[in-house]
């Protein structure tokens, strides 16, 4: 089997930060895309939610090799939903992370990140995105309705922005 260097150059530990989904859902998305131009995602991929974590089922997943990429990959979200002894055993494992595996784990509240960020940053990435300021939010907007060919007024943004909020994944659907 060839293999593909773009999926074996994934880190074996990606932080992402920020209280917003939409980032999450894109970054994530983005890595996703990396193993499904090799084939079918199902194989060697994994979520799992911290707040109903089974931590024996998580370090299996971790520990098990690919299927067909070279590289599985393995989601935990919320991690700061995990309990102290789940914490521990997701901390050991990144003292030595698996080289078959990327780790992809998902923060939301930004103040809780400093021993997170410390451990990933020197084994693998940290990406961080700050909620928009209300003028990040109106290019934005116009930007995502200038892809799609088409323009928006002054007076139809700010009617938008009121009635979604800052919600981007809402803000999206509502752009399509």
């Amino acid at each position: 089997m060839q293999r593909n260097s773009e999926v074996e150059d994934l880190k074996p530990v990606y932080l992402i930060v920020g209280e917003d989904p939409y980032f999450f859902n894109q970054s994530l998305k983005k890595l996703k895309q990396r193993l499904e131009r090799e084939g079918d995602l199902l194989l060697d991929y994994q979520e799992f939610d911290a707040g109903e974590l089974d931590t024996e089922a998580l370090m299996n997943a971790l520990r098990t090799p690919s299927f067909l990429f070279g590289k599985r990959v393995v989601v935990l979200k919320r991690i700061e939903q995990l309990k102290e002894a789940d914490r521990q055993r997701v901390k050991e494992y990144l003292q030595d992370p698996a080289d078959s595996s990327s780790l992809i784990l998902q923060l939301g509240d930004p103040k809780k990140g400093g021993p997170w960020r410390k451990m990933v940053g020197a084994r693998g990435e940290v990406r961080e995105k700050e909620k928009y300021t209300w003028n990040q939010l109106r290019s934005w907007i116009r930007q995502k309705v200038g892809q799609g060919g088409k323009s928006i007024s002054g007076d139809a943004l700010q009617e938008l922005i009121i009635r979604v909020g800052p919600d981007l994944e809402q803000m999206e659907k509502e752009i399509e």
